[in-house]
């Protein structure tokens, strides 16, 4: 499980009342970066992340011998309404995922 690559939530300016979002990309999402950012809350020192892909995760699952047996890009559910800090968060994780999980499966290889 990881942050889902399309929506950087950093980088996400709302523009309109209706919480319409605008991403603003400082390069291509097929590019793949280091980013640094500033600590927050309890953190200390910078927060390093990597943005990949989604394409590359899944070749580099192939070329490690796993399949993709799941994909999901969880959302809110209703019980967990409550839990949104303000009404535009809340209609933020009606609408789109804010990270991607995997489930791998080991292929097994028979050599001859």
């Amino acid at each position: 499980m990881f942050s889902h690559p399309c929506f950087p939530q950093g980088n996400s300016t709302t523009v309109n009342e209706d919480g319409t979002v605008c991403y603003g990309w400082a390069s291509s999402y097929f590019e793949r970066t280091q980013c640094n950012d500033e600590p927050w809350n309890h953190f200390t020192t910078p927060f390093i992340w990597f943005h990949r892909p989604l394409s590359d995760y899944w070749k580099v699952f192939k070329a490690a011998g796993f399949s993709v047996n799941e994909f999901e890009e969880p959302r809110i559910t209703p019980e967990r309404y409550y839990l949104a800090e303000n009404d535009r968060k809340l209609l933020n994780s009606k609408i789109r995922p804010y990270s991607v999980v995997f489930k791998l499966l080991k292929v097994k290889r028979l050599y001859s």
